[in-house]
């Protein structure tokens, strides 16, 4: 939710627009993006005391995080039902080949680069700061 809340509101890509898994009991052709977010959607017994035990730098409100949850993986549905089948499980890039929400209704949707997962996934680039 914080992922969400603090960097998605700021880049173009939302939850939904790029359903992955490290899932590794459930069959392949089972990791859907509607599996996938009904397993996030699942209750977790959490109580408002196991979040205030927890060393945060600002307290937490359970039910102010429930409901931001909610909200981003009812985004998240609609999102997944608007795009095409056949790109399900791939990640939309813009020009810059940064990762973007996918909007298919608009002109640049057909623009945007397609970028599909592989086997043992994608290692990131490290490199060191100038200073």
């Amino acid at each position: 939710v914080e992922i969400h809340s603090v960097f998605l509101p700021h880049a173009p890509c939302q939850p939904g627009a790029s359903p992955a898994s490290a899932l590794t009991r459930v069959p392949p052709q089972a990791v859907t993006p509607d599996f996938l977010l009904e397993q996030t959607a699942r209750h977790a017994a959490y109580t408002q005391g196991d979040l205030d035990r927890l060393a945060l730098r600002k307290p937490l409100d359970l039910g102010i995080l429930k409901r931001r949850w909610l909200a981003a993986i009812e985004r998240a549905r609609s999102l997944v039902a608007e795009l095409p089948a056949a790109e399900v499980g791939c990640l939309y890039l813009d020009a810059e080949g940064r990762p973007a929400t996918p909007d298919p209704s608009s002109d640049g949707f057909r623009t945007l680069t397609r970028h599909w997962g592989s086997v043992r996934g994608a290692w990131p680039t490290l490199s060191a700061s100038g200073g």
